[in-house]
């Protein structure tokens, strides 16, 4: 039972890591299609956090989320093809079926580079717009979120809603 608990402290620590991208500032991006990397002010940004924060940006909002979706399209492909390589490699079938197997597995990760290819181009024309407000000295799009309760009426009766406001 002790075991599960470090297991347990040990992810929840790795995925609390403090937010790093100001979107009030530009980004550098360094590297090319399988090497690239996005900083700030020389300090690592992590990719989901570039993607959650500018599809909240009107002027990067569409490229944005669809980079997201095709990120996060070619990590399950990448996730399925390689479960196909791994089970047909040390499995005990016979080696047509293996060979079936490994092909789809393999057609599985081509697919993710094809997938990823789109994704990193949607983000760096996100970025690149995300910077161009920059150079133009003016100011990015903030964009704040306001959480407001309030009740809502359905057929005379009420329920709490929670609108978010937006303002940029």
């Amino acid at each position: 039972m002790s075991k599960m608990y470090f297991v347990f402290l040990f992810v929840l620590a790795s995925c609390a890591t403090a937010p790093s991208f100001n979107t009030e500032r530009p980004l550098e991006s360094k590297g090319n299609f399988f090497t690239k990397s996005y900083s700030q002010d020389g300090k690592p940004v992590q990719v989901e956090e570039v993607y959650s924060k500018l599809k909240y940006n009107p002027a990067t909002q569409g490229k944005a989320a669809a980079g997201q979706i095709w990120y996060y399209g070619t990590l399950v492909s990448a996730g399925v093809g390689g479960y196909f390589i791994g089970y047909n490699l040390f499995s005990k079938a016979d080696s047509k079926t293996k060979t079936n197997g490994l092909l789809v597995g393999t057609a599985f990760i081509g697919a993710s580079i094809l997938g990823a290819y789109f994704a990193d181009q949607n983000l760096s024309q996100a970025v690149e717009t995300h910077n161009k407000s920059f150079s133009k000295g003016n100011k990015a799009a903030r964009v704040t979120m306001y959480p407001s309760v309030d009740f809502a009426q359905n057929n005379g009766s009420a329920y709490p809603s929670l609108n978010l406001l937006v303002s940029y």
